[in-house]
């Protein structure tokens, strides 16, 4: 029998052929079923279809007998916002709900089945993932429905990056702060449509929204800023932002943001600094640091003013990730000197019945609370390395791009940098070497 059925397989053993020779003679179903099985062939065959070849003496070609059982792919779970927000990841107005309004649904992950090739072996189905509702500030999960998310209060809608979905409290001053209304702080998403005067401060717990110019003041939120008026500032001009900035223009402000600063025209002698990127019409003057790199058009002028450009945070951040992997390491040592010291004092200390005396209960609970402050250590340890690690992923491809470069601009990489002597044009850098094209003119 051997010799008068061939059988093959498709590369991945989920299709199996089989081909009856026409010199085998009489041949009958059940003898060439029991040659499949000498091949391992035990999942999905069709014996009425080799039935059929054996009627209709369908010799001396290959036909498929034999398929397995594909896998039922898994559905991830997955958030679907029920809030209509048109320009959501756009810099925009703040999107109100009044209190009990649906905000968020869990779809939750659909498990899928595993497969089986016709060798009979299984084919194991990738597992779903599921994503958390995270509610925050100012929402409520559904108590008829655990994957329902409400809002709790009326105020200003946010998605965060991270997931992460509040409700705040949201106020909009007319006018301008100044003598008459005295410093700003607002805990929820402020907007203010007229001009910070210089010595005042704005500060809201949310988003921040200004329509004037920014003088020299204090600006804080711990949300996205948008500043869209001209911020021309002084010795006391600052602004901080917990999340990314977008503004027309800066002069002489000292400015911290977590994500991107997007200025749609100059940068002039100011100090920036930034996780994200900062992208400009022009830089002039000032350091800008920006880890995940620095779009430009213009870098410098025809004065060649100092200006520096630093996308070095990347060394910044490796050794940063070296300290806590040590911290780590003695913080484990450090717990396994706790747990010996507790089970040393457990052993010496509890009688025949386990019982440890009162006066030693004390001891006994400090060591305990020393344990439990190491590993919570530990822990914050390894949050701080996973969100470390999570920017060196981010800023490991920062570079600079820059349409024009003139003289005495300082682009710093870590721990090496260049001084431009010759206006450059078409410029594009990253730590360890340029890319692209790096042309030199004669200064104007």
């Amino acid at each position: 029998m051997s010799n008068s059925v061939s059988v093959k397989f498709s590369d991945d053993k989920m299709k199996a052929f089989l081909s009856l020779s026409s010199g085998a003679g009489q041949l009958n179903a059940v003898a060439i079923l029991s040659e499949l099985l000498r091949y391992g062939v035990v999942n999905g065959l069709d014996t009425a279809l080799i039935h059929k070849m054996v009627a209709e003496s369908a010799f001396d070609r290959f036909v498929e007998v034999a398929v397995g059982t594909p896998v039922k792919p898994a559905v991830d779970a997955r958030i679907e916002i029920l809030v209509d927000t048109p320009q959501a990841g756009r810099f925009s107005d703040f999107t109100n709900v009044n209190q009990g309004v649906p905000l968020a649904r869990r779809i939750p992950p659909v498990s899928g089945v595993d497969g089986m090739d016709v060798l009979g072996n299984v084919i194991k189905v990738v597992p779903a993932k599921d994503v958390p509702l995270l509610g925050g500030e100012g929402t409520a999960v559904d108590s008829a429905d655990p994957n329902l998310l409400l809002s709790a209060l009326g105020g200003s809608f946010t998605h965060l990056y991270d997931g992460l979905i509040e409700v705040r409290q949201s106020r909009k001053i007319e006018g301008d702060v100044d003598a008459s209304t005295g410093n700003i702080f607002f805990p929820g998403d402020l907007i203010i449509t007229g001009t910070v005067t210089s010595g005042f401060s704005v500060e809201a717990a949310g988003s921040l929204k200004i329509f004037g110019d920014v003088q020299d003041a204090v600006i804080r939120c711990r949300g996205d800023l948008i500043l869209r008026g001209i911020v021309k500032g002084g010795s006391k001009a600052m602004i901080v932002a917990g999340r990314s900035i977008k503004a027309k223009s800066l002069e002489n402000v000292k400015l911290t943001a977590s994500e991107d600063v997007l200025i749609s025209e100059d940068i002039i002698n100011a100090k920036i600094n930034t996780k994200g990127v900062v992208r400009a019409r022009s830089i002039v003057g000032g350091n800008v640091a920006a880890a995940s790199g620095i779009l430009v058009n213009i870098a410098g002028n025809r004065q060649g003013v100092s200006t520096i450009l630093d996308v070095g945070a990347l060394c910044n951040y490796e050794k940063e990730q070296e300290n806590l992997v040590e911290c780590i390491n003695a913080q484990n040592m450090m717990n396994e000197g706790c747990v010996s010291e507790l089970f040393c004092f457990v052993r010496d200390n509890m009688n025949e019945r386990g019982v440890i005396s009162n006066d030693k209960l004390s001891v006994l609970d400090e060591l305990k609370g020393n344990l439990t402050e190491s590993i919570s250590m530990r822990h914050e340890f390894e949050k701080s390395l996973e969100g470390i690690e999570g920017l060196l992923k981010t800023v490991s491809d920062s570079m600079i791009t820059a349409d024009e470069v003139y003289p005495n601009v300082l682009m710093r990489f870590g721990y090496t940098e260049h001084l431009v002597k010759d206006v450059l044009t078409r410029v594009s850098m990253r730590p360890g070497g340029s890319t692209g094209n790096l042309a030199k003119r004669s200064t104007l």
